[in-house]
């Protein structure tokens, strides 16, 4: 509880809005031809590049590896079918980036944890050593640690749900989805919200994402918004 109230006092909450067409062109740049890099691994690639290009001083505190939390429901029916009730999540650690500067670098990193999470072979393995360490953890009278790392951030996307519109009660675009919890380089990612214009319109993106959490306060969450900004304007000059 310590380290959590000292996190939040010297870190400050953050909320990125990238429109559809802004991911479409990360995913393109980042891609680079290859069909299999999604927009996820693309937009997760950005973040980290930023930071490691004009956020951070010295190479030692680049961001050099990302946690994936992957829902491997339906990977195999005799570990997880598809439908079923539990959290049947796993955290996917990836290589270290070989070029922690390459947006492309990054996103195929990524995209190659993610496929060898679905291996079945890999998982099978993986779900038991975890089993074991938790079993052990518990009767140890020890619990689990989900501390940050150094050169790591963690993800955690929402993406392909749209919970605006799961229920939307007969108001359609015109729901808004919230949620509580944001960590230091823990990043949540949902899907765009709709907006409500000064005329009391509303307007939606269904294909954009906001991606929510927590950055050290001071210089290093000026430098990022700047960068981040800064590549926004750019965008929009094209």
């Amino acid at each position: 509880m310590a380290d959590v109230l000292e996190e939040y006092s010297t870190t400050d909450p953050l909320h990125m809005a990238f429109s559809s067409d802004q991911l479409k062109i990360l995913r393109s740049l980042a891609a680079q031809g290859r069909e299999d890099i999604t927009i996820q691994d693309a937009l997760t690639a950005y973040i980290i590049v930023t930071f490691n290009k004009h956020v951070f001083v010295s190479d030692k505190e680049y961001i050099r590896r990302t946690n994936t939390l992957i829902n491997y429901r339906g990977i195999s029916d005799k570990l997880a079918p598809d439908g079923q009730v539990d959290n049947s999540i796993m955290f996917m650690l990836s290589d270290d980036f070989a070029n922690p500067l390459s947006l492309s670098n990054v996103a195929k990193t990524i995209r190659a944890s993610v496929e060898k999470a679905r291996n079945e072979d890999f998982l099978t393995r993986w779900l038991v050593t975890v089993d074991l360490l938790m079993r052990k953890i518990h009767k140890d009278g020890q619990a689990w640690n989900f501390a940050s790392y150094a050169n790591e951030v963690w993800t955690n996307s929402n993406l392909k749900y749209d919970w605006a519109s799961k229920v939307d009660f007969g108001m359609k675009d015109q729901c808004r989805f919230h949620t509580a919890g944001s960590m230091k380089f823990k990043f949540r990612v949902f899907r765009l919200n709709p907006v409500q214009s000064a005329d009391n319109s509303w307007t939606r993106d269904h294909d954009g994402a906001e991606v929510s959490f927590r950055i050290p306060k001071g210089d290093i969450k000026n430098k990022f918004i700047t960068a981040w900004n800064n590549d926004v304007n750019i965008e929009c000059s094209m």
